[in-house]
């Protein structure tokens, strides 16, 4: 028995040496493909930009602050704020009939409520609609302040406005 499996190896060596050559590089193409696909599988899903994140945390009396002021506007009907890597994103719904001068005073008064630490580390962005109105002719409108800036950068139907 193990003499005939000689015979056939020797017999056979060029098939052999070809199909472990095909096995090794089919092996190789497999991890290969998988660290073209997936090149940052051991990084971290924001890379190094949440390095000190931890130094700055949102406090829970500025976001009990902004929740406050959210429920005690009379002209803000919903609202919530989350906070993703470096990003704060608040969303608040507005009454009907608000007008965008004073859809972005609010927003503004909640960006007073952050420390400047956290104005100066974090990306905060505004999104700003009208209630029940799918259809408005000003909502919805965008704010974002960068880390960088002072100031909210808005956009709304007409474009992009200061």
């Amino acid at each position: 028995m193990e003499g005939e499996i000689v015979k056939v190896i020797k017999r056979n060596k060029f098939l052999i040496t070809v199909l472990l050559l095909f096995i090794c590089i089919s092996i190789f193409a497999v991890f290969s493909l998988k660290e073209l696909l997936y090149p940052n599988e051991k990084t971290e899903l924001y890379g190094n930009r949440l390095m000190e994140i931890e130094k700055f945390p949102v406090s829970d009396d500025t976001k009990r602050a902004i929740a406050d002021y959210m429920k005690d506007s009379e002209k803000i009907v919903t609202g919530n704020m989350n906070i993703n890597g470096k990003i704060i994103r608040i969303h608040f719904d507005v009454v009907n009939e608000t007008n965008l001068d004073s859809a972005k005073t609010m927003a503004n008064e909640i960006l007073i409520k952050f420390p400047d630490t956290i104005k100066e580390f974090y990306d905060i962005e505004f999104y700003v609609t009208e209630k029940g109105n799918v259809n408005s002719e000003l909502f919805p409108i965008i704010g974002s302040k960068s880390s960088l800036k002072k100031v909210i950068t808005w956009i709304n139907k007409g474009g992009i406005n200061e």
